[in-house]
């Protein structure tokens, strides 16, 4: 009797410990699928790809960044066309002053025009630094009158706001100063929420000290211009942001596909949830259109 009590025993324990293999393994699993998820990244060749169409608008600051892309390597980003002018200004791009208008093929341009010369289907816009005659709010009017000028005329094309970046503690002017930059791109960034096919992205508060002004160790001239590592992290999170981008469009698209394919109410709530997290887009809205067109099985 005390054997076979014995053999119990032992049955038991080893049922126990095989049984907290199997969830420690399915932990392991469910971990590695999570960390494998997450991993995933777009591929330098994909997002050359996304860079090389596009266009990058911007003043000596844009100028800055063309120098640090060249540097980087002959085809960096898929070699974007830059549209970049020392002195450029919404002032100058409205009165047409060919002396600081953005110049394509040579020819100084308006840069709705040159975006549309381009043939590029997204542009990135770093402006502001020049435009600072008044506070950030008379800036901001500015701006969005120039966006709009340019959507008119490029009506498909996805817009990139990229943050007006700063200015170091010992050069705060009476308009461009910290403070008036900080309201341009609180003004924006509000304003890119409101808008389909327009996205405000951060790439200048890395570069700020605890006060809002440019850290020295970022200012090529002590002032406004940039220092390559300033452009590595302005670049970095431009990269991060479009790569995330990209990443919830093509979840999307496939959850819709799935959705499109099995036509069940799980695969199509799904596909909503997906399509949801998108922020205003041409994407999102051809998307929500494909669901709405499914019939679902009885």
């Amino acid at each position: 009797m005390k054997r076979i009590i014995a053999v119990i025993i032992s049955l038991c324990v080893l049922l126990s410990v095989m049984s907290a293999g199997a969830t420690a393994f399915a932990k392991d699993n469910a971990n590695t699928t999570a960390s494998e998820s997450a991993k995933r990244e777009i591929s330098e060749k994909k997002r050359n790809r996304y860079y090389k169409t596009a266009a990058f608008v911007g003043n000596s600051v844009g100028l800055g960044q063309n120098y640090y892309f060249d540097r980087q390597g002959k085809n960096f980003l898929g070699k974007p066309t830059m549209l970049v002018r020392g002195c450029y200004s919404f002032y100058n791009d409205k009165h047409a002053r060919a002396k600081w208008m953005v110049r394509y093929n040579g020819k100084p341009m308006k840069a709705k025009n040159a975006i549309k010369a381009a043939g590029v289907d997204k542009v990135f816009i770093n402006m502001g630094t020049n435009d600072f005659f008044y506070n950030g709010d008379r800036v901001f009017e500015d701006y969005r009158e120039y966006i709009r000028g340019i959507r008119k005329v490029n009506p498909d094309v996805i817009i990139f706001i990229e943050s007006t970046t700063g200015v170091t503690a010992s050069h705060q002017g009476k308009c461009l100063n910290s403070k008036n930059i900080a309201r341009l791109n609180e003004l924006m960034e509000e304003y890119c929420k409101e808008h389909k096919d327009l996205y405000f992205i951060d790439v200048s508060s890395k570069m700020l000290n605890k006060k809002g002004h440019l850290k020295y160790e970022y200012a090529s001239d002590n002032y406004c211009h940039l220092t390559d590592s300033a452009y590595k992290i302005w670049t970095e999170q431009m990269i991060k942001f479009t790569d995330k981008l990209m990443l919830r469009e093509e979840d999307a698209t496939k959850a819709v596909k799935k959705a499109e394919k099995k036509r069940t109410k799980k695969a199509v709530k799904q596909a909503k949830k997906l399509v949801k997290k998108l922020e205003k887009s041409t994407v999102k809205s051809e998307l929500n259109k494909r669901i709405k067109a499914i019939e679902i099985k009885d």
